[in-house]
């Protein structure tokens, strides 16, 4: 049976406060620079977007287990790539095709 991929993106409605919180600690130990001006996800350049590309470096630097992506609520699965597909991440959200954590 094929999966489809999926990647760990921050839930749009979070609290901003939480989701600088956990860029700061998981930048702290992953390499976050693509969310740096110059990097590759860098735009757009907002916190919410920018908590999606590194909740998905964290998930993915832990084998992709479903537990690496628990922030607190602030997380969910989402099928679009935080930083190639930013449109569609936020459109899927808002159509309920992405699945909460």
């Amino acid at each position: 049976m094929l999966q489809a991929k999926r990647w760990c993106i921050a839930y749009p409605g979070a609290n901003p406060g939480n989701l600088q919180r956990d860029i700061n600690n998981i930048c702290s130990s992953i390499d976050c620079s693509s969310i740096k001006p110059g990097g590759s996800c860098y735009q757009p350049n907002d916190l919410v977007s920018h908590a999606s590309v590194v909740f998905n470096l964290y998930y993915k630097a832990h084998s992709s287990q479903p537990s690496a992506c628990n922030f607190g609520g602030d997380a969910m699965f989402s099928l679009a790539d935080p930083c190639k597909d930013q449109f569609s991440v936020f459109s899927e959200y808002y159509f309920s095709t992405v699945v909460f954590v």
